[in-house]
């Protein structure tokens, strides 16, 4: 019973830990993300968290697969009251992934992104979290909108559809006033149109 007990304590722990990681990602970004920063606000000692998670790149990982898996249960749950009709189910799909890319998570995700350019540890802890987050996105796609997951690029034009969000987020804090600058409402006809 107490082995039972402490592995439940651990798991309460390690989810005290990544829910933290993931405030403390959204509020300070990732190069204001300390591993004492976020073992205050988890309320666990450092040497906890280290136990859990050895390096600032593998609590990050952990961070970022559990908040994926947390999106795409939400997604899940959503995408079971969507309206029958095809068409309709499509528009719906691509504006919840367009939500999604719009919580302030997504600009940190993007930060992440952009340091493992140079970082070859977060890179590939980063290309985990990704690759997981990729998975679980056509996965939640291919359920709410199984008619068009028989296309062999299906897969694909959902991966377009989330590269093309992830532009526009980096973009839209930029004063662009150019007529070529294309924003959500036009590119979502564009990729409903590329289906």
């Amino acid at each position: 019973m107490a082995a039972v007990t402490r592995v439940a304590k651990r798991a309460v722990a390690r989810e005290a830990i990544l829910d933290a990681t993931v405030a403390t990602l959204e509020e300070y970004g990732y190069a204001g993300t300390s591993a004492r920063a976020v073992a205050r606000r988890a309320g666990v000692s450092q040497g906890a968290l280290q136990h859990h998670f050895p390096t600032k790149t593998a609590l990050v990982e952990a961070a970022l697969i559990q908040l994926a898996m947390r999106l795409f249960e939400q997604a899940q749950q959503r995408s079971r009251a969507l309206p029958d009709a095809e068409p309709q189910r499509r528009e719906e799909v691509l504006d919840m992934l367009w939500e999604i890319h719009n919580l302030p998570i997504a600009h940190v995700i993007t930060e992440l992104l952009l340091a493992a350019r140079t970082d070859a540890d977060l890179r590939r802890h980063i290309t985990a979290g990704v690759d997981t987050a990729h998975a679980l996105t056509i996965a939640m796609a291919e359920q709410a909108l199984p008619g068009l997951a028989t296309r062999p690029d299906f897969a694909d034009w959902i991966l377009t559809c989330v590269a093309t969000m992830r532009g526009l987020v980096v973009m839209a804090p930029l004063p662009l006033a150019s007529a070529g600058v294309v924003d959500w409402p036009r590119a979502r006809a564009l990729l409903l149109n590329a289906i």
